[in-house]
Order: structure tokens, then C-alpha cells, then sequence
């Protein structure tokens, strides 16, 4: 189990506390010693807005996030900008991996506002929560500019703001809205794939454009549906090909980072997601049981050794992610220097370094290179008169020193937290895994995990989404639940274990009873709603 919990850079002897050192969050937890008065999302921070007529800044993010993290270490920390916050405001932070429907809300107003969205996510709201102005990262002149002009708003033409956040929180709550169930129409899967073929680039894989997500979900659906040789099926190899080769795909350590800035899958942000390895191993196993290709099962499980070794915890969990930066540096863990490969792969760096698309002055940021593959191992050694088979011994061994060398680097932070989606994904992953491969470790890792989840996430009838340090909280989400009814099923697949299946009829009566709408037809993620 890995044992690089987190060690907050920002916590010093002399600081005092602000209201979220507290909080369970490593997220949150990561700004309780910034001056801003932070608080959780609380009744008492929401009753502070309404008793002092006071603005409310929403700030969410998540612990892994790369442009959270310099906006806490710019804006954030910029004297001016706490000392107009602190003055004005009733600022909260949230985690958007415990408050998923809070998220939800405030990216969709921002959407409307900005036609996009992202992280961090700050909401300047009334004080009874509605939004009048919502951005994503913003350097301090910029961010302080906005506070202003909004604070001059409430102060000078209250009535304005109050129209406006009328009129915006009508716009997302329709967006919200399910579509009529009158209007819903079964759709033919070929229908489905002939539309999808168009938006799939058919030179680097994944949809057309940048930034380019893995989606694993997507590619899965062609896999399963579309027909051996069919150009759906084709397009679906040649987007898990070339993820696998540009720096989305760690080659060292295992696990793929949460999506490439780029269109050729090259560059990162280096953050790494449980929910996407969890799919991620699940597709290249999918890809090995329909094309025996031995690179997507070492791929698979390549990832799971990962995923293990990293992320599983003392509770028998997978925490929920690892951090883009380390060092204060994004991507300072997965990057090197030319002298500093120089050195540690010796003789053979003349060809690496070919291979790997490095150069002098680096491919990344700062001088550095991350390890990007234009071709295969096979192609380049064709290419160059080596022989392959050797060649990729030698490989082996490059990244084998390599991975020596980070054995003494700083690693990136960990978010310690558990999610019960996230968690029921690697089950479903593991047991997909028994069915592929035969191997009954897998079965045994379904096993320890479902019983780490009925342990850890359920007490007294309640199911809870957050599990961290031993403890359980919030309210489990009907994705939580719902996942862990298809896990369920899935576990009943290897097990045939009936008591599975009433387990995961239970669990679907309870989401019937307690998040159906029947004048919708639709489930909601909170109850009753």
C-alpha cells in the first residue's frame, strides 16, 4: 500500500486554522490554512449570508486538480484579494467529489454565463445561493476585478442582482430539467454508430479536436456493438492505440492521466483519476477478449498493478486520485530533463531518446520531456534495422531505471478520500477481469472488495458516498447505488452467488422508492427529489 499521504506544502507552525480544518476532505483540507475565512458547505455558512446580507463565494474544485492548485497558490494568496474575500464575502470551499449535485448546479450556470466550463469553479451567489456571476480560474487582478465590480452590483443596484440571479437559476433549472418522456425514442445502435463516426478522428483517435478525453465508456459501447473489421471497430483500435503511446499513458509507473491537452494524445494534465483507470483497465481487457492482441491485456494490467499498488488502501479501498503536480511543478513526476535521462539510461539513450520523441530543449514545459511514442516498437525497430524482440528487452530495461530513479523523486499528493461510485467501478473492473482472463486472483480481489464496500460504506440500513480515514459521510448519490447494483450483478457473474442478486434487488427496489420520479420517468441523484 502506498504511504505518501499527504503533506499539505502550505501548512506552516505559525498559521491559524480557517473552519475547514475540520473537514475530512484532503481537498478541503488543502486551503484550512489560507487566510481566506474558508467554511464547508454548511447550513452555518448559508445563515451567515442571509444574517449579514453578504455575498457568497462558491469555490469547488478537487484535490487533484492542476488549475485549482495554482489559483490557490495565486489568487488565493494574494493579500488583496483575502482582504477583499474576508471583507465582503461568505466564502465556501467545495469538493466537487463529495457534492456532486452542488457541482452540477454551478457549472451549469456557468456554462449558460461562459458557453464552458471547468475547475476550479467559483460562484458569486446571493445570499440565498442563487448565482449572479459564475468563472473558472482567474489570475489575482483579474479575479479581484470581478469581486468588485460584482460587490458594486449588490451594493449600488441590489435590484439588478436580484433580477439577474432570477433569471440565470430559471435557465438551469430548465437545463435540469429531464427531457419529456413523451419525446424519448429508442435509438437503433447503428443509428448510434453511424453518428459517431463522424466525429472520430480517423488519423489520432478519440473525437475530433483538443482537449481529447479517453471516454472509456464510449469506446467500450463500440466494442461491444460494432462488428469485428467494421470501421467503427477499427476507429475504436486506433484510439486505444494511440492513447496508449503519448504521455496520457504513464509507460513507467502504469495508469492513464484524466485527459490530453493536445490532439495527438502527447501531453496531459497529469492527474490521475480512479473512475478513469477503473474503465480504462475494463476496456483494454475488453480490447484483448475480442483481438488476443497481448499489448492490450499488458496494458490492463499494467494499469491494475498501478491502481493496487498506489491507490488501495488499509481498509481494502482505492483512494480516489493522484495530484498532476508534485514539487510545485505540474508533471514534475512523469517529465525529465535530456541530461538527466542522460544519465540514468546510459548506453542506450541514443535510440531512447529517438524513440521517445525527446529533445535538448524538452517536449514539454521548463526543458523537460515526457515520453511520447509516434510509432510502435515493431515499427521503429523495422525502420532502424534492429532487431525487435531485442529492442524491446532493451526498452524494458530503460523504463525499469527510470522507475529506479522515481523511486527517489517526491511523489505527487494522493487524495485519501474513497468514493463508493468510484469504488464499485474497480469491482466491476475486477471481476470483468476474472471473466477475461481466468485467473482466480481476480476473483479474489472482487471478493476483499465488495466486502471492504458492505464494511465501509454501509452502516444501520444508510448507504454513504465518502469514505475517509475510518470514517463515513454524506449521503450516498443514486450513481453511487446504481453502480453498485450493476457491481452486484457483475460479482454474481463469477460468484453465482444468489444472495448477490438480492442484494442488488434490494438495493433497486430502495432506488424506486426513494429517487423515481414517476411523473418523469427519470431517476435523481438525491432522494425525493
Amino acid at each position: 500500500m502506498h504511504k505518501a499521504i499527504r503533506n499539505y506544502n502550505n501548512i506552516l507552525e505559525n498559521k491559524i486554522p480557517n473552519d475547514l480544518i475540520h473537514a475530512a476532505s484532503p481537498y478541503l483540507q488543502q486551503h484550512a490554512y489560507q487566510q481566506i475565512q474558508w467554511m464547508p458547505w454548511s447550513q452555518k455558512a448559508l445563515d451567515l449570508a442571509m444574517q449579514h446580507q453578504k455575498l457568497l463565494i462558491v469555490s469547488i474544485g478537487y484535490s487533484a486538480c492542476h488549475w485549482c492548485h495554482v489559483m490557490a497558490n495565486t489568487s488565493f494568496e494574494d493579500q488583496a484579494c483575502i482582504d477583499f474575500m474576508n471583507q465582503h464575502f461568505i466564502c465556501i470551499k467545495v469538493d466537487r467529489e463529495e457534492h456532486i449535485d452542488i457541482d452540477q448546479y454551478y457549472m451549469e450556470a456557468c456554462q449558460l454565463i461562459n458557453g464552458n466550463g471547468g475547475w476550479p469553479l467559483n460562484a458569486i451567489c446571493l445570499p440565498d445561493k442563487r448565482p449572479i456571476h459564475v468563472i473558472t480560474y482567474a489570475p489575482p487582478e483579474a479575479w479581484l476585478k470581478t469581486l468588485e465590480h460584482v460587490q458594486t452590483i449588490w451594493h449600488e443596484e441590489p435590484a439588478k442582482a436580484y433580477a439577474y440571479a432570477e433569471q440565470l437559476s430559471h435557465g438551469v433549472q430548465t437545463a435540469l430539467l429531464p427531457p419529456n418522456n413523451n419525446h424519448c425514442e429508442a435509438i437503433k445502435t447503428i443509428d448510434v454508430i453511424a453518428n459517431s463516426l463522424s466525429k472520430i478522428d480517423d488519423i489520432n483517435g478519440g473525437l475530433k479536436g483538443a482537449p481529447k478525453f479517453p471516454m472509456p465508456g464510449f469506446w467500450q459501447y463500440l466494442l461491444h456493438c460494432a462488428e469485428p473489421k467494421s470501421t467503427a471497430f477499427e476507429l475504436t483500435l486506433l484510439t486505444l492505440n494511440k492513447m496508449s503511446m503519448g504521455a496520457l499513458y504513464d509507460v513507467i509507473d502504469g495508469g492513464f492521466c484524466r485527459y490530453s491537452v493536445d490532439a495527438q494524445w502527447h501531453i496531459p494534465h497529469f492527474e490521475k483519476m480512479l473512475y478513469d483507470n477503473a474503465q480504462m483497465i475494463g476496456l483494454y481487457a475488453l480490447a484483448y477478449q475480442q483481438t488476443l492482441d497481448q499489448n492490450y491485456a499488458d496494458i490492463a494490467k499494467h494499469c491494475l498493478h498501478f491502481a493496487r499498488s498506489q491507490w488501495l488502501n488499509e481498509w481494502g479501498l482505492y483512494y480516489a486520485a493522484t495530484d498532476a503536480d508534485s514539487e510545485h511543478e505540474e508533471g514534475q513526476f512523469y517529465t525529465f530533463t535530456w541530461d538527466e535521462l542522460t544519465r540514468i539510461i546510459d548506453t542506450d539513450f541514443g535510440w531512447f531518446s529517438d524513440y521517445q520523441n525527446m529533445t535538448k530543449t524538452g517536449n514539454f514545459e521548463k526543458g523537460r520531456n515526457a515520453l511520447i511514442r509516434k510509432e510502435t516498437l515493431e515499427t521503429y525497430a523495422l525502420d532502424n534495422g534492429m532487431d525487435g524482440h531485442n529492442l524491446k528487452a532493451r526498452l524494458q530495461d530503460c523504463y525499469a531505471r527510470i522507475k529506479t530513479h522515481k523511486t527517489h523523486l517526491i511523489r505527487p499528493q494522493i487524495d485519501t478520500k474513497s468514493i463508493l461510485h468510484w469504488n464499485t467501478l474497480m469491482l466491476s473492473t475486477h471481476c470483468h477481469l476474472a471473466r477475461v482472463f481466468k485467473d482466480q486472483s481476480h476473483v479474489k480481489s472482487a471478493t476483499e472488495l465488495i466486502a471492504a464496500i458492505e464494511q465501509h460504506f454501509h452502516s444501520e440500513g444508510q448507504w454513504f458516498r465518502i469514505h475517509s480515514h475510518g470514517e463515513a459521510s454524506i449521503e450516498a448519490y443514486f450513481e453511487d447505488l446504481a453502480n453498485l447494483i450493476d457491481a452486484y450483478l457483475q460479482l454474481y457473474q463469477i460468484l453465482f452467488d444468489e444472495t448477490l442478486l438480492i442484494k442488488a434487488k434490494t438495493l433497486l427496489e430502495f432506488c424506486i422508492a426513494h429517487h423515481y420520479n414517476s411523473q418523469t420517468g427519470f431517476f435523481y441523484n438525491q432522494q425525493d427529489s
